[in-house]
């Protein structure tokens, strides 16, 4: 049986894959973050498989989100969303989706969003971009 923080990195993992997948291409910045999240999530090979095998398999109603994990969260979309340069409209939606079923409340989570993607592109850390979305409420 799986840890729920275990579910939960799995769970974001798939939310990170399908903005990635969001516009049709794939390329090496997001693939190459792709990795980079699952070496850190402690996520096996066979897992990564399976995950890719079924992207669309989501299970958000099971898993209770902090604040912190939301914030942590929503910064990785984002910064997937924007990793190639240009955010489409279906990555936008994609990461309002995510952010919405992670319990953001929907009528914040465009404001959420475009902070998120105005401090990476200044350059702040991302420690201090969940901070800060901590801080709102998020």
């Amino acid at each position: 049986m799986e840890t729920e923080n275990k579910l939960k990195n799995k769970e974001h993992f798939r939310h990170l894959l399908s903005i990635a997948m969001a516009d049709g291409i794939l390329d090496k910045a997001e693939l190459d973050f792709l990795f980079k999240i699952s070496n850190q999530f402690f996520i096996t090979r066979e897992e990564l498989s399976e995950i890719i095998q079924k992207p669309n398999e989501f299970h958000d109603e099971n898993i209770k989100l902090t604040q912190q994990d939301r914030a942590e969260q929503l910064y990785d979309l984002v910064e997937m969303m924007s990793l190639d340069g240009e955010a489409d409209q279906r990555e936008q939606e994609l990461c309002m989706s995510f952010g919405v079923a992670m319990g953001i409340d929907s009528e914040k989570i465009e404001d959420f969003i475009k902070t998120v993607a105005e401090k990476i592109e200044s350059g702040e850390s991302k420690e201090t971009i969940a901070s800060s979305l901590v801080e709102k409420g998020i």
